[in-house]
């Protein structure tokens, strides 16, 4: 594990801007949520104060906006390579535990709608990809593949593809020893 990424972090911001032949959109909020990497690369993400993510695009010519949210927590294994990095590929290590991770999906345009309302993310996660959401719903959030990058204590998780959710975190303290 890159010795950057080991410690409590926070999510400040969640951002994604998503274009294809069918629209495109942005997103931006996620707040609050609870990130534990330990030296070992064990990685606790904790939903719970999460603020949800406001989206907008258009679709086939029709404005879409609303916002989603996860709660609850999930544990995963994740691996960076060199110690001494302070960048490179953050990859999962074998399969998360998306335990009791739930997603709530709530349009406001053009009509109102819950497409999703606390469905269980294990249910999605093997069965759906980016491109299957647009893009704007993270299907593995903080534990899918990615590149990482650590400043002076701040940490950014983009996906590999710069497809998807971009999550920025800042570090809220060390490991208890």
């Amino acid at each position: 594990m890159a010795a950057c990424v080991v410690g409590n972090w926070q999510t400040t911001e969640a951002s994604v801007v998503a274009g294809g032949p069918l629209g495109s959109g942005s997103a931006s909020g996620g707040s609050g949520v609870k990130v534990k990497v330990a030296a070992t690369g064990q990685t606790e993400v904790d939903f719970t104060g999460m603020q949800p993510i406001m989206f907008s695009g258009t679709a086939m010519g029709t404005t879409v906006k609303g916002q989603f949210v996860h709660t609850g927590k999930a544990t995963g294994q994740i691996r960076t390579g060199d110690a001494t990095s302070f960048n490179g590929a953050w990859e999962p290590v074998g399969k998360a535990n998306w335990g009791d991770v739930k997603v709530t999906l709530e349009l406001t345009e053009p009509l109102k709608a819950k497409p999703f309302d606390n469905l269980p993310i294990a249910s999605v996660v093997d069965n759906a990809t980016n491109s299957q959401t647009g893009g704007v719903v993270d299907v593995d959030p903080l534990l899918g593949k990615a590149k990482y990058d650590c400043g002076t204590n701040t940490l950014t998780l983009t996906p590999e593809d710069n497809k998807g959710v971009t999550w920025k975190l800042t570090k809220t303290s060390d490991l208890d020893k």
